[in-house]
């Protein structure tokens, strides 16, 4: 991880990523790690067991507006997706992972409360399970919240929202 942004060894490049694709063999995705990158359009994340998205990962990512978190993720970190400029930034977020532990910035003994709402911008509606811990992030922390059925998929094209349906 890293301690802040400017710890980043692509940190004169950030504004100039405009995708990005975690592999299938990472586990983690650094601190800070694509922080600020404000020309990001599309996170595509290849391992169904990573682990742990990182503190401020993603923040100010403003043209990021969907991202889609694999079922395998347990832990988000504080500011992961947030944004500082209220209309901007993520849109929508896809969470399959039914326990997951959104880190607040003090990191409280409890997973939920006083999760700081710079996780997810306050605009950003998000997609879960009934009764998992992307549920009761988006009730405590006052985010839309939409009902993932199972056996539902997401695909994102072109920054459209498809939903199809197996059985």
């Amino acid at each position: 991880d890293y301690a802040s942004a400017e710890d980043v060894p692509w940190k004169e490049f950030v504004e100039n990523i405009k995708t990005v694709t975690i592999g299938e063999n990472v586990t983690r995705v650094s601190d800070y790690g694509f922080y600020g990158a404000t020309n990001l359009t599309s996170v595509t994340f290849e391992n169904d067991y990573l682990y742990r998205i990182g503190e401020m990962t993603f923040y100010n990512c403003e043209s990021l507006k969907t991202v889609i978190i694999p079922a395998g993720v347990k832990e988000i970190g504080y500011g992961a997706f947030g944004c500082d400029e209220a209309d901007k930034g993520l849109e929508t977020a896809y969470i399959y992972a039914r326990k997951t532990w959104f880190e607040s910035c003090d990191d409280y003994e409890s997973p939920l409360v006083d999760t700081n709402a710079l996780t997810f911008p306050e605009h950003t509606a998000i997609y879960g399970h009934a009764s998992s811990d992307a549920y009761w992030y988006a009730n405590i922390n006052n985010r839309t919240f939409n009902i993932l059925e199972d056996g539902q998929v997401i695909r994102v094209e072109n920054g459209a929202d498809a939903t199809y349906e197996f059985d």
